[in-house]
């Protein structure tokens, strides 16, 4: 810059520039110099005046820094309770200038996480605080880090931010630098683990099947925790009926663990003449996921059945002009055809009733068939279903039974026993088959249980069209009662309502069950959960038994151990002053004995 002329000056006098100049660049603290030089002139009758220069230091720093707060562990999900969350806090020197202290101050919410470790200790600790008075000096381009690690206590209603706050300190002789704030946000969740057992009919380890018929209710899951090295049993879990789908089984509330899912295959229905062949794993390892949710741990069983045919359905139902005989398959194989025989009675002579043969798929997917056997006269009539393949050998299926008079709403007695003592009763399919009853004369869909001639809500075990050996009808009855067995368009079936604890604030009823493993008990709004203990076995049954003619079954309780005793904890969903009873595996009463109706 140059100025022409900035005088005159008269003899004392001075004069001053003074240039404003913007920092472009910083020169690292180093020094730099500004020159100026003046050449001034005299009168012409006056000596002569040399040019002058000077010069003035100066130096330019650009102090700087960035503050990050990141979550390390687990990334890409959730945490769930028990698990430690893993922050990084980063103090970036971005700038040319030694950030010579760095005081940092970390802020969280106590509800959800307490301190557990840091890479640098704290100084300070307040509730929901933690700070560090100095954790520099940090030279230009380095970082100062803290790994700091977190327990969580309890699931977040929302995401949750975890702050930090850096209040870093330069030279005297340097441009100072302002505190800087950030934060990340963090989610706790419980882990729940669950999904379906169920018959595969198509083996592809996938349940598409209409689950309220293949679903396996009554198998149980066990989960094993592997955490630590060491393995414990976390609980059992056994497979019913939730939302109309059958075999749905579900662990809930679980915190921080490696878990391992598998099937008690002692549980799993079959028999020697049919065994079942699993199409998923039997074991599953859990992974921590996104919401905390694991609900794909299914599995998935074959019946080992050699014919061609995998029959999902086969029914007769009087319609006018006679009986309507329908059948579904899931797959067939080689499959040349089907016939169809009816008899008068379970055990007389099969009368073919389709003389050609009902064409099948051959090899396919399955498919819906139907066939009216027209001008059949009032009566009972029992069909049967056979498959061809196309090496002639066969399989028969049924009987199916229909009744052409019609089912009046307590039917015909098929059976009776008399009950000896009160509470819950248990008949298997294998006590209806040493009465001589053919358990292919039952359908499912219209057994109904009398008590004293009136009818009562029963629970049944069975997954197909009718019952098996393995199958039991279970139902409340008081003692010196007589118990019948009859069918009916509408039978009635207990309820069913998901029982398993609520984690609220709240009172816990606990009881003990009596010597004979029956706790009775009467829910109240006064208690959240229930404890229930003194069991020889963790799988009691657990009833409204209010209405005792149509008792309410609850289910998803929590099992337990307590002192070497099993016991289960839940929460009531009835009524207020509604009686409840829990029963062990002894107190069920076995009904071991059945005279068939005349």
């Amino acid at each position: 810059l140059s100025w022409n002329n900035v005088g005159s000056l008269p003899v004392g006098s001075s004069t001053q520039i003074v240039v404003r100049f913007l920092a472009l660049a910083t020169t690292f603290s180093l020094p730099e110099t500004n020159t100026v030089t003046a050449a001034p002139t005299v009168p012409p009758t006056e000596p002569p005046v040399p040019p002058q220069t000077n010069v003035a230091p100066y130096e330019i720093s650009s102090p700087g820094y960035d503050l990050i707060k990141t979550i390390v562990s687990p990334t890409n999900r959730a945490a769930v309770v028990g698990e430690p969350i893993v922050f990084s806090l980063q103090v970036i020197n971005t700038g040319d200038v030694t950030l010579v202290t760095v005081p940092v101050e970390d802020l969280y919410d106590i509800t959800y996480l307490s301190y557990a470790t840091a890479s640098i200790p704290y100084d300070a600790a307040a509730p929901g605080a933690l700070s560090w008075t100095n954790i520099g000096p940090v030279l230009p381009g380095n970082t100062a880090e803290i790994l700091l690690t977190m327990d969580t206590l309890a699931i977040t209603p929302a995401s949750q931010t975890n702050v930090v706050i850096a209040s870093p300190e330069t030279p005297p002789d340097e441009p100072l630098v302002t505190p800087k704030t950030n934060d990340v946000p963090y989610d706790i969740v419980y882990q729940s683990i669950g999904d379906t057992v169920w018959v595969d009919l198509n083996g592809n380890g996938i349940p598409d099947e209409d689950l309220t018929v293949q679903g396996l209710n009554n198998v149980w899951i066990n989960l094993f925790d592997l955490s630590g090295g060491t393995t414990s049993l976390v609980g059992s879990a056994m497979t019913m009926t939730t939302g109309g789908q059958r075999g749905y089984y579900l662990f809930q509330n679980l915190p921080f663990g490696q878990y391992v899912a598998v099937i008690d295959l002692n549980t799993v229905p079959s028999s020697p003449a049919t065994p079942m062949v699993n199409t998923t794993p039997l074991a599953y390892t859990i992974p921590p996921t996104v919401n905390g949710s694991y609900l794909i741990a299914d599995f998935g069983f074959l019946p080992a059945d050699p014919t061609a045919v995998k029959l999902l359905a086969f029914t007769a139902a009087p319609v006018d002009g006679g009986v309507l005989l329908e059948w579904e398959t899931a797959n067939e194989f080689d499959n040349m055809g089907f016939r169809l025989y009816r008899s008068n009675t379970p055990d007389g002579e099969k009368v073919l009733i389709t003389p050609a043969m009902i064409d099948g798929l051959g090899t396919g997917d399955g498919q819906a068939y139907t066939y009216l056997d027209a001008g059949v006269q009032p009566g009972i009539y029992y069909y049967w279903l056979e498959d061809v393949e196309f090496n002639f050998n066969t399989k028969l299926h049924g009987p199916v039974r229909v009744d052409l008079d019609g089912v009046d709403d307590n039917g015909t007695l098929i059976a009776s026993a008399v009950l000896a003592e009160s509470g819950l009763q248990v008949l298997s399919g294998q006590t209806i088959v040493d009465a001589g009853i053919p358990l292919a004369t039952l359908p499912v869909a219209n057994l109904q249980v009398l008590v004293n001639g009136d009818p009562v809500a029963a629970y049944l075990t069975a997954w197909g069209q009718s019952l098996t050996v393995r199958d039991l009808v279970v139902f409340y009855a008081p003692a010196g009662a007589t118990v019948g067995l009859t069918l009916s368009e509408s039978p009635s079936r207990m309820g069913m309502v998901y029982a398993g604890p609520l984690y609220g604030d709240g009172d816990v009823w606990t009881g003990q069950a009596d010597e004979g493993q029956v706790l009775s008990f009467t829910a109240s709004d006064a208690y959240i959960r229930y404890l229930l203990t003194g069991f020889e076995t963790s799988d009691p049954w657990v009833l409204d038994v209010t209405d005792e003619a149509a008792p309410v079954l609850l289910f998803g309780a929590e099992n337990i151990r307590v002192e070497g005793e099993s016991g289960i904890y839940l929460s009531i969903p009835s009524p207020d002053g509604a009686a409840c009873i829990a029963v062990g595996r002894d107190a069920v009463h076995v009904i071991t004995e059945l005279v068939p109706a005349d």
